[in-house]
């Protein structure tokens, strides 16, 4: 869930960006029910786990008849509400590499208001 991303110390470490976006995801329950792979899958403009998983690196472990692919995130949304998953497949899991050197982040989130907004640019 949401709420196991930001809660793990290894993401505070070294996705620093990723652990921001997922504590500003809604609120506490919503995050307990929200995933990860669910913001990424919807491709909805204002989910907040988008841009911190583009930004680190992240590629996704696709399975389906056709067999297994990666695809980076990048490249998995190709617009609103759209992404590459072919008929029948699904995400077996989302891969991050460790990130260069010394490496910092953060995920901030503008809205209308301060509590429990869609992000307008995140």
């Amino acid at each position: 869930t949401v709420n196991e991303v930001a809660e793990h110390p290894q993401v505070g470490k070294f996705y620093p960006a990723l652990k921001d976006a997922a504590l500003s995801h809604s609120d506490f329950v919503m995050r307990n029910k929200a995933t990860v792979v669910g913001n990424l899958c919807s491709a909805v403009p204002s989910g907040d786990m988008i841009a911190p998983c583009c930004v680190h690196e992240g590629v996704m472990h696709l399975v389906g008849p056709a067999g297994q692919r990666k695809v980076p995130v990048m490249e998995f949304i190709t617009g609103p509400r759209k992404n590459v998953l072919q008929k029948g497949e699904i995400v077996k899991s989302v891969e991050f590499p460790l990130p260069k050197g010394h490496s910092a982040g953060c995920y901030l989130k503008l809205g209308r208001r301060n509590a429990l907004d869609l992000a307008q640019v995140g």
